[in-house]
């Protein structure tokens, strides 16, 4: 419940000010009709977040992987694939100009 105000509260911030509400806060405000509708999909979107879905910043890696010290794993396994990528894309294209 303390969310859902804390939501309603900052929209209604935004529109004194002559400033846009957040359209990502009203969407959470117009569909979901109880508070644990709305912590549900909130604890759904926090686990895809940190554990499904890939973040630049962090080298393409999931927040978890990099909680959890994956993260050097992955990215050494990924760059043994791109160099061994390489070397097939080299003797391919060697063999194609041969010929």
């Amino acid at each position: 419940m303390i969310l859902i105000s804390a939501l309603a509260e900052e929209t209604e911030a935004s529109t004194k000010n002559n400033t846009r509400p957040n359209p990502k806060i009203n969407d959470l405000l117009e569909h979901y009709y109880s508070p644990s509708e709305l912590e549900n999909q909130i604890g759904r979107f926090v686990n895809y977040y940190n554990n499904y879905r890939y973040h630049e910043a962090l080298n393409n890696v999931t927040p978890a992987d990099v909680y959890y010290g994956k993260d050097r794993e992955i990215l050494t396994r990924r760059e043994q694939i791109k160099k061994y990528t390489m070397v097939l894309r080299r003797r391919h294209n060697c063999s194609l100009r041969i010929a």
